[in-house]
């Protein structure tokens, strides 16, 4: 949820620079854009990766231990979940780029936000 809210502070951020007249300032709020969409795509990969390396591990030690194919099978048809373990695989540097972006969107915001309102 919260890379989404990112995303949103960062549009919101490039639309109230759209048409003032700054086109520096408005270029920015798209790199911050950008930037937030990579970074939170690819923390979602590494939780995914994280996620489907727990099941795989699941999967293989209900072979091992000889289990019925219903079993597997139910596994098998069951939507994998990421868990909070899943999203603490993030390296903190990617968090901190993401966090980064963020802060820099709601600057840019605010900014944006008075500038469009005082019409400098």
């Amino acid at each position: 949820m919260g890379g989404k809210i990112s995303l949103i502070i960062n549009a919101l951020a490039a639309l109230a620079f759209f048409g003032t007249g700054h086109p520096i300032l408005f270029w920015i709020c798209i790199v911050s854009l950008v930037i937030s969409f990579w970074s939170y795509g690819v923390m979602h990969n590494y939780a995914s990766t994280r996620a489907k390396e727990r099941w795989d591990i699941l999967r293989e030690n209900m072979m091992r231990e000889g289990r019925p194919a219903e079993d597997i099978e139910r596994i098998d048809n069951t939507p994998i979940k990421l868990t909070r373990s899943d999203a603490l695989s993030v390296p903190d540097w990617l968090s901190t780029v993401n966090m980064a972006s963020t802060f820099a969107g709601m600057i840019l915001l605010i900014w944006g936000i008075i500038v469009r309102i005082g019409g400098a």
